[in-house]
């Protein structure tokens, strides 16, 4: 095709890429939730729409105590989707393919960030991905169809100008509003690779004259018009649902007792804890985080650590605070209901970064490093007003700043802001290993907190690791609690007990982690409780769970022994 042909079919592809976003993310995210409310008595939990699409998720009249993950693509929606798709390519191939070629995309990055971001490496996963990757290439193939450009290097071209760029530009941004975080900057790569990737391969046969197609505009307007239909019916149908969802938690949450004013904060209690954490789509303000708070008890969990996020912007030195998924409202609704179930509350916010860690941030100049504390100090004032009026039992007032800590002074002025605005314990999470052994305002806090991910030899002795422990805690006088700890479940994970990645599944050696870390803590005078990272409000674990929930899994058996058979 001569490049002044070109121009149209480009556009052409600019103009339909967003609007089969859309239509993939209601294909893949929302229609499967919808189907089964209408036709299988599920209840509607979830329903999202915004810049970066919409997505809707259900569950059973019965819950289930354990689930692998949740939110993903619908696999037979998108072959059937494909299968009507086929069925219009003879006539109208560039839209079709491109259409195609979005589900693929979505599809595949969705599958591939699981298992990348949380250890999800089943069957359903990689063959999941497969597909995905099959139907995108499909539709690359259909797009030549429509574009056919001549020589191996134009088809490629053509395909980046196309698709591969834009469509990895949609992809990011809709990440980016969906999560409300930073995305790190290696999450761009994993968007773009599958499409790039099917680009490459696609491009190595060329078109028969005989396989093209004349463009027309027709397939463009279809596409975009029915993209509004979609939007337009599914926000109204999502204000409906907000109306809904937010008037039944405010009537749960009504009938629980109000929190006494007079409350006292106790200083000193033991807490069997575990970090509760908010995962899409529900997050905090919830059916599904309500319904698994209840469930916790009946393991013996009398503490739970309530994790907010705000993300730090290294370049200036700017804090925000994060998101709906666990913001303010449902940590209000979390805490009450919390309180109810004679569960204590420790208010434990985090910050992310670019790279996604805290413990990498630092600052090019002394200016910029001055801005963030300025910050910082606003964000930690902020929770420390709202774990007063929730009646936080605890308060963090910093995760994991391996690399800022040593500006003492900026801390005890941190530190005795928190005190000011906050009556309650307070307490710092420092990573294991040099943070924690080097920290030297341990003296102004309640407590000595660590996120023990110090690793175990191949025996699983914790000799050393309690000598650690017990150094620092001797030189404070201050009782000692693991704001996190925890070990994945695949094979080795106790020589890097921090890391989630592929692994032989071993949710046994999990499980004997956890019961050496119990055995060596559990009875220390100066030991006041642990808070197991992670129970997530979407429930997911279970038995081929690779990552470092416990749930459904035997430590989640360990802890429960523990804790319910054992005192304290």
């Amino acid at each position: 095709m001569q490049t002044e042909k070109l121009w149209p079919a480009w556009l052409a592809c600019l103009l339909s890429l967003y609007p089969a976003y859309w239509l993939a993310s209601f294909l893949l995210f929302a229609a499967p939730a919808l189907g089964r409310v209408a036709f299988s008595g599920h209840t509607l939990t979830t329903l999202s729409v915004g810049f970066q699409g919409i997505s809707a998720s259900s569950r059973p009249a019965a819950p289930v105590p354990a689930r692998r993950g949740s939110g993903g693509p619908s696999l037979p929606v998108a072959i059937g989707a494909a299968a009507v798709l086929a069925l219009c390519a003879r006539r109208h191939p560039l839209c079709a393919g491109l259409t195609l070629a979005m589900i693929g995309a979505v599809g595949t990055s969705h599958l591939v960030s699981r298992m990348v971001f949380r250890n999800q490496w089943g069957t359903d996963e990689v063959s999941g991905a497969l597909v995905f990757f099959a139907m995108l290439c499909a539709g690359l193939r259909l797009m030549l169809r429509g574009l056919a450009p001549e020589g191996y290097l134009r088809r490629i071209g053509i395909l980046y100008a196309s698709f591969v760029i834009p469509a990895g530009i949609v992809l990011a941004s809709a990440g980016l509003l969906l999560f409300h975080r930073q995305i790190p900057s290696f999450y761009i790569p994993i968007l773009l690779a599958p499409a790039a990737l099917g680009a490459v391969l696609v491009s190595f046969w060329p078109v028969r004259r005989s396989e093209c197609a004349a463009i027309t505009w027709r397939p463009v307007a279809t596409l975009m018009t029915l993209a509004i239909l979609i939007a337009g019916g599914g926000r109204a149908g999502a204000q409906a649902f907000e109306r809904v969802r937010y008037d039944t938690a405010n009537a749960a949450i009504a009938a629980l007792p109000s929190i006494a004013a007079d409350l006292p904060f106790p200083k000193m209690f033991f807490q069997k804890g575990v970090n509760f954490t908010a995962e899409f789509p529900g997050g905090y303000p919830s059916d599904s985080a309500r319904e698994m708070l209840r469930n916790l008890p009946k393991h013996g969990v009398n503490s739970i650590a309530l994790v907010p996020y705000g993300f730090v912007d290294r370049n200036t030195g700017s804090v925000r605070l994060g998101g709906r998924m666990e913001g303010d409202e449902g940590i209000e609704q979390l805490s009450r209901l919390a309180h109810q179930l004679n569960i204590k509350v420790l208010l434990k916010p985090q910050t992310m970064s670019q790279s996604g860690y805290p413990g990498d941030l630092e600052f090019a100049s002394a200016g910029i490093r001055a801005e963030w504390f300025a910050q910082y100090l606003k964000f930690v004032e902020h929770y420390a007003e709202l774990a007063k009026r929730v009646h936080a039992d605890m308060f963090c007032v910093g995760v994991e700043f391996q690399k800022l800590v040593k500006y003492e002074s900026e801390w005890r002025k941190i530190i005795a802001r928190a005190h000011e605005l906050y009556p309650g314990p307070l307490v710092y999470a420092a990573t294991q290993g040099p943070e924690f052994e080097t920290i030297n305002f341990w003296d102004q806090l309640d407590y000595i907190g660590l996120n023990n991910y110090y690793p175990l030899p191949d025996d699983l002795s914790t000799t050393s690791i309690v000598q650690r422990v017990e150094a620092v805690q001797k030189k404070f006088q201050k009782p000692v609690i693991f704001t996190e700890a925890g070990f994945a479940s695949f094979e080795g994970s106790h020589r890097e007990p921090w890391a989630e990645r592929p692994g032989k599944i071993a949710v046994a050696q999990q499980a004997r982690c956890y019961e050496a870390i119990l055995h060596a803590f559990y009875h220390k005078p100066w030991f006041q409780g642990i808070y197991w990272w992670k129970v997530g409000t979407d429930g997911h674990g279970g038995p081929e769970d690779l990552s470092l929930t416990p749930w459904g899994k035997p430590a989640m058996e360990v802890v429960a022994r523990w804790y319910l058979q054992q005192g304290r």
